[in-house]
């Protein structure tokens, strides 16, 4: 097996899919970020999950720029 493929195949279908739409994707809203695709529902999922949920704000790029602007 060509893993390789597999992960293009699927990173395509990421990018080709409509994104989520639940509590997590609708909160970014507020922070005008960008949810185009199911791509960036995922990466917004992971970013929510590994950094918001365990207040690790300043241990990510996109939590530094938000409270950087306060």
């Amino acid at each position: 097996m060509n893993e390789d493929e597999f992960k293009q195949k699927a990173m395509q279908w990421l990018q080709e899919l409509e994104p989520e739409k639940n509590t997590i994707t609708e909160n970014w809203k507020q922070y005008k970020i960008e949810n185009k695709t199911a791509f960036d529902s995922q990466a917004l999922i992971h970013l929510t999950k590994t950094y918001c949920n365990e207040k690790l704000c300043l241990n990510c790029a996109v939590g530094n720029k938000i409270l950087s602007k306060n």
